[in-house]
């Protein structure tokens, strides 16, 4: 979806100058005249104050959540999976799919959500989280399972011709929603 704040900024900054330029060239031509240079004088000002606020108030942000995630590798089987599997966070995920769907094509230009893992693995063991110490085998005597906890980040970003809108605290809401429903759902079986 096409943003046209960017292009508005720079028509903006364009006519700005040709306005400074065109500005100055009427001062010179009547340079008898005070007022008109005090005038120009107020105006470069304006001018000014008002590119230099635009810089400090069109900044990007980013907000930062690290949670861990355990998932099972069942050698057996040959899957990995989140244990337990709960139907209900499935339909919870689905549902999470189409509302950050929905969201986006609104306008994407607001935020990003990025999810990454944090290094290799935080914790590994050789049976389900549920079990405990006790091990399930396979008829050749290696484990059955592999449990492995793994450090995720979830990344949000504000974009910077977005963070002063005033709809930014509605998606700001919305993102930590997001990844608050994340971390719970991977962290409901643990």
């Amino acid at each position: 979806m096409f943003d046209f704040v960017r292009p508005a900024l720079w028509a903006g900054g364009l006519a700005l100058i040709i306005l400074l330029l065109c500005s100055a060239y009427v001062v010179l031509a009547n340079a008898g005249s005070r007022n008109l240079g005090l005038g120009l004088g107020a105006l470069f000002g304006a001018c000014i104050i008002f590119a230099v606020q635009l810089w400090f108030e069109l900044q990007s942000t980013q907000t930062i959540t690290d949670f861990p995630a355990q998932f099972v590798v069942d050698f057996k089987d040959k899957s990995i999976r989140k244990h337990p599997v709960v139907l209900s966070e499935a339909v919870g995920a689905f549902v999470n799919q189409e509302a950050n769907a929905l969201m986006a094509g609104a306008n994407p230009s607001f935020c990003e959500i990025f999810f990454s893992f944090q290094g290799e693995f935080l914790e590994k063991q050789s049976s389900l989280p549920d079990f405990g110490a006790q091990q399930v085998l396979l008829p050749d005597g290696s484990p059955r399972y592999e449990s492995v906890t793994h450090g995720i980040r979830a990344t949000v970003t504000y974009f910077a011709l977005r963070a002063q809108d005033r709809k930014i605290k509605a998606y700001q809401a919305w993102a930590a929603r997001v990844v608050e429903g994340s971390r719970r759902c991977l962290n409901s079986a643990a």
